[in-house]
């Protein structure tokens, strides 16, 4: 499978050089996984030709592929024939001529494992366009860990992403991590940084505020709104969450937000803070505030 991966993704390099219309990172990752479904559809396809004694079982799985990712498989398909306009009947060609190379063994062994990555998460990505959360709710995440020290203060962490997110470099010494929905390619970016601790009130005996505030960049045109929270770390040192949206227009701005929004929540209630006591080395977990 491996194999035939490696041969699908040579096809798309070089098939991608042909489109001036990408541009981005988001594009690429666009058509990529437009002809991931493309020829997960070809598979079906083939077996059920070739194969009458497994077309139940395979059809099962395609409607089980449809099922789960239908909406997104069709708003892929519709932005990709957007973007290649009179050159996506040429790409679909192109695509076929690659497949019908393949033996059959090939073809079956593309609906053998799981989807694989960044595939996976774009379709996710598509799947919860609409609602973010819901992604986050479905237990499609990863689990992060911070053990480090930053700005003299010990971390020790962990929280819970969207699968669809790409952690990313941080942009300072005092970042701790960096997030990004779409797979690094998206409008919202979610960073934990630790900052000196800001005037806040005491909630549950922690430390906690919630904000937000826009921002508009006259030159670029990009409109901006930060969501922060912070969580006690230690004396004079707080946890800082901030959730930046994108967008050029303050009404995309608020549709953004509302979409966002829950899951930020989610996000920050997942943070799990763990503090080493300096009397007795135990450790107990950070108090968060409800949001």
């Amino acid at each position: 499978m491996k194999y035939f991966n490696q041969l699908l993704f040579i096809g798309f390099l070089f098939s991608s050089i042909c489109y001036s219309q990408i541009t981005n990172n988001n594009e690429l990752l666009l058509v990529k996984t437009a002809r991931f479904i493309h020829s997960q559809q070809y598979a079906f396809d083939v077996i059920k030709l070739n194969f009458p004694e497994q077309k139940t079982a395979i059809e099962d799985v395609e409607l089980g592929f449809d099922k789960n990712f239908g909406a997104a498989i069709e708003t892929i398909n519709t932005k990709t024939k957007n973007l290649l306009g009179n050159k996506y009947e040429s790409f679909i060609e192109n695509l076929n001529n690659e497949l019908n190379e393949y033996s059959i063994n090939d073809i079956k062994s593309r609906l053998q494992g799981p989807i694989e990555s960044p595939v996976l998460e774009i379709l996710l990505a598509y799947k919860y366009q609409n609602n973010p959360v819901d992604e986050f709710v479905s237990n499609y995440v990863n689990t992060y860990s911070v053990k480090s020290y930053s700005n003299s203060t010990k971390v020790n962490l962990s929280l819970k992403v969207p699968l669809s997110w790409k952690e990313l470099d941080g942009d300072s010494y005092t970042m701790l991590k960096k997030f990004r929905n779409e797979f690094g390619t998206g409008n919202v970016s979610i960073t934990l940084s630790t900052k000196k601790s800001p005037k806040v009130t005491l909630i549950n005996n922690n430390l906690a505020r919630i904000s937000q505030y826009d921002q508009t960049n006259s030159k670029s045109g990009i409109h901006k709104r930060y969501i922060v929270q912070h969580l006690y770390l230690s004396e004079g040192k707080v946890l800082e969450i901030k959730c930046t949206i994108n967008s050029t227009t303050d009404n995309n701005l608020d549709v953004e937000y509302l979409k966002f929004s829950p899951l930020y929540k989610s996000i920050v209630k997942s943070v799990h803070i763990i503090k080493e006591s300096e009397n007795d080395n135990s450790f107990y977990t950070a108090t968060k505030r409800k949001l």
